[in-house]
């Protein structure tokens, strides 16, 4: 009997023990590349295990190979770049949105090219002045998710763009209208909740969300970081298995940890730079948050020349999901 209890008696104190180191573990924040400029759209290819991520005004999409430390880009003509993912079935190819076009990208990543062959999808809001799309993601259906937005002359037009939905036969349906800038977007485990975030608005939206149709509906706030005091604005956003939202706040130094269920704020990460603009997970086992940053919302507008690489956080404690491809239909 003596024997059984010391055992329980060991065994609880090496519980207490495990979970003190858990909460005396410090993340840690680790500059993996150098800087560049307006650093977005950070995507995990899972099959050749690199991170993707756009330079919006120098038209490049870019690849990081966490193995070699290396950088490549390729030099996308047609227009600013805002978006990139991958394609199911379609190993060398990406889905890119530049301007306001949709295209594919042919490209492996594994080397600076300067005129890579693109192949356009489908256009949308083609010809008006200023508008180009901004943030998107891929849903559980491999829908792409995208929005626009305008800028003329250095200036954000409010509430003149929209999030659109585009399936695998090039069909964009608007979800949401009179958005200034469409930015971060994410989804509940179950699909039973859309988030999205309007960057000027200050706030982070939650929907109900119907996947199999892609309706959206009973939009609500999540958080205002203007009234929970923050400086920056909502940017980009991903979501962890634990079902918390990470939040970059561009011009404000700061990532945010975010309980989508009641607005409470979880967790504040500082960083060295003004302008964090978007996260993802990666790495083997999706324990790797990838948090892109930028030195300027345009090109001849510095806010901080500091800015612009690309971060990883280790060490979090949580991770996240596979990220989605896109389906394009036969």
């Amino acid at each position: 009997m003596k024997n059984i209890f010391l055992l329980l008696y060991v065994f609880i104190w090496s519980e207490i023990i495990d979970k003190s180191n858990c909460l005396k573990k410090v993340h840690s924040l680790e500059k993996v590349t150098s800087t560049f400029g307006l650093s977005e759209g950070p995507h995990w290819d899972i099959r050749s295990q690199k991170l993707y991520f756009v330079q919006i005004w120098k038209q490049h999409i870019c690849s990081y190979d966490p193995a070699t430390g290396k950088v490549f880009h390729a030099f996308i003509k047609n227009g600013p770049v805002s978006l990139v993912t991958t394609i199911e079935g379609q190993p060398g190819k990406l889905l890119a949105t530049s301007g306001t076009d949709i295209v594919i990208v042919t490209w492996n990543g594994e080397s600076n090219v300067e005129n890579p062959e693109i192949k356009l999808l489908v256009s949308i809001e083609k010809n008006k002045k200023g508008y180009r799309f901004n943030d998107g993601k891929i849903d559980a259906l491999g829908r792409l998710w995208a929005g626009t937005m305008c800028q003329i002359d250095q200036k954000n037009i409010p509430d003149v763009g929209s999030l659109y939905l585009i399936d695998g036969k090039l069909k964009p349906k608007r979800k949401i209208s009179s958005v200034s800038i469409s930015n971060g977007l994410e989804w509940s485990k179950d699909n039973k909740m859309f988030y999205f975030i309007d960057t000027t608005t200050n706030k982070v939206f939650a929907y109900d969300f119907d996947l199999p149709s892609g309706n959206i509906s009973n939009r609500r706030v999540i958080i205002d970081v203007k009234e929970k005091g923050f400086q920056g604005f909502p940017d980009g956003m991903t979501i962890d298995t634990e079902g918390n939202l990470w939040v970059a706040l561009v011009h404000g130094s700061k990532l945010i940890r975010v309980d989508p269920k009641n607005g409470k704020i979880l967790k504040v990460i500082d960083f060295p730079t003004k302008m964090v603009t978007s996260v993802a997970f990666g790495g083997a086992d999706f324990d790797i948050l990838y948090v892109t940053t930028a030195s300027y919302d345009f090109p001849n507008k510095i806010v901080d020349s500091k800015g612009g690489q690309i971060f990883a956080l280790k060490n979090l404690g949580v991770k996240g999901y596979p990220p989605h491809s896109f389906k394009l239909s036969k």
